[in-house]
């Protein structure tokens, strides 16, 4: 006859096992609930919209007369009372509220989605799939959270840059709107990030004085490890900006080929020497999935 699992083979096994998995099993059974609070529970991703819910691969659509909940090919219609909002406040309370030890890996809050509920994420990216600020998340976050290693946010002025999340993130994304005045190369200096992703949304985009960062990263390597990233949709903005730099540093051309990416065709790539013997500026374009990217970082 088989043991029992031990409480500690068993705390290991929830733990580690799918969320929406487990979410399902425990409803189900009322052994495994007495001790599943008591168990860290761990989400890839969670995702709030005003009408809808997604929880890792778990879609769950909020309407006036029922849910719909969708993974993959499965599809469950739930008809229960209520508004959307109270819908979700009810499936949220149920399974995240009274929990101290709820860790998410991404997640990514809709505007104005905040949810109405006392619970704390431990997060380690806070990622909007929307482009909106980020601090109206704060409340949801757990202390452990910080530093965040990934932070995606628009920019609301001056005070962004200031802001003790924003400077803290080892990854820091700001969307740019067409409506932004351009970036401050002083702004640009302040920002200590490991990796700073300037991501222009559309047209007409703002400039971004990509001569003047190279420039200073060559009189000033040692003061910046930062990897500077500025992306965008548009190919022809990625382009000019590596075209400009073609321009202003074109005797220092160079293969890069220990650089891992996919190069843009046909634009220059360039290995720019410091004022510190030891270091060098790498500068290139990179073609990815869904938008074009292009690369400045100092290396020894």
């Amino acid at each position: 006859m088989t043991s029992p699992l031990t409480y500690p083979a068993l705390k290991c096994i929830l733990e580690n096992l799918e969320a929406t998995r487990r979410l399902h099993i425990t409803a189900r059974t009322p052994s495994l609930q007495k001790i599943n609070n008591q168990i860290p529970l761990r989400f890839d991703s969670i995702s709030f919209n005003s009408d809808s819910l997604k929880i890792n691969g778990l879609s769950i659509e909020f309407r006036w007369s029922y849910m719909y909940f969708s993974q993959m090919e499965y599809l469950l219609k739930r008809n229960i009372s209520g508004s959307p909002d109270e819908k979700m406040e009810k499936l949220l309370n149920k399974y995240f509220c009274g929990r101290s030890n709820l860790h998410v890996d991404t997640l990514d809050l809709g505007p104005g989605t905040v949810p109405a509920m006392n619970i704390k994420l431990r997060v380690n990216s806070l990622k909007p799939s929307v482009d909106h600020y980020f601090e109206p998340a704060l409340f949801l976050l757990h202390s452990d959270s910080f530093p965040l290693k990934t932070l995606k946010t628009t920019v609301i002025g001056a005070e962004t840059y200031e802001h003790p999340v924003v400077k803290s993130a080892e990854t820091l994304i700001l969307s740019i709107g067409p409506d932004e005045p351009p970036i401050p190369l002083e702004t640009i200096k302040k920002l200590t990030n490991d990796t700073v992703v300037f991501h222009y949304l559309q047209y007409p985009m703002t400039k971004f004085d990509v001569i003047g960062l190279t420039k200073y990263l060559r009189a000033n390597p040692s003061e910046h490890s930062t990897i500077y990233n500025i992306t965008s949709d548009h190919f022809l903005y990625v382009h000019n900006l590596l075209f400009q730099l073609s321009i202003a540093f074109n005797e220092f051309g160079s293969e890069l080929t220990g650089v891992q990416g996919r190069f843009i065709p046909a634009t220059f790539r360039l290995l720019i020497p410091t004022d510190e013997a030891k270091t060098q500026i790498q500068v290139y374009g990179l073609v990815e999935t869904d938008q074009w990217r292009l690369v400045i970082k100092v290396v020894n």
